[in-house]
């Protein structure tokens, strides 16, 4: 009975979780994974599924140009305040009216006063 229990500890153990298995892989042995080629005690493909290599970053760095003036520094305003603003904002970039639309409100609040 202890021999039984033993074996199927054994044999328990020696089988690979889900995440060690060479089949997470895609077919390859973890060795496969990060050398990019099959080998290892499982095998595997050659060439399939090697880990994903990044380039190494570079980092730049460039200089500020132009004058005092043309620095506008961030500031904070109240929520009202900015609504205000950005309303203001768009009422400016907006078109304006053509002479038919103007013409066309001419007629409409002369029908409403007579």
């Amino acid at each position: 009975m202890r021999i039984a229990i033993l074996a199927a500890l054994v044999i328990l153990f020696a089988v690979p979780a889900d995440a060690q298995s060479h089949t997470a892989m895609g077919g390859g042995s973890t060795a496969a994974a990060y050398t990019g080629g099959g080998g290892g005690a499982a095998g595997g493909a050659s060439g399939s599924h090697a880990m994903f290599h990044a380039p190494v970053t570079q980092f730049d760095f460039g200089y500020a140009h132009g004058t005092t003036c043309d620095f506008n520094p961030s500031s904070y305003m109240e929520y009202d305040d900015a609504v205000k603003f950005g309303n203001a904002v768009v009422a400016a970039q907006a078109k304006p009216k053509t002479l038919g639309e103007i013409a066309a409100e001419y007629r409409a609040s002369k029908k409403r006063s007579s």
